[in-house]
């Protein structure tokens, strides 16, 4: 039954990364849709 709720989640379809103040050591990442209750 796990098995079968985990495979119905609603994945991610995109992951969108927006850099930081220094690129090199920071950033900001971004997944969306997220499983309802998540967000």
């Amino acid at each position: 039954m796990i098995q079968k709720n985990w495979a119905e989640l609603i994945k991610p379809t995109q992951l969108e990364v927006r850099p930081g103040n220094d690129p090199s050591r920071q950033a900001t990442l971004i997944a969306e849709p997220l499983e309802r209750g998540f967000g």
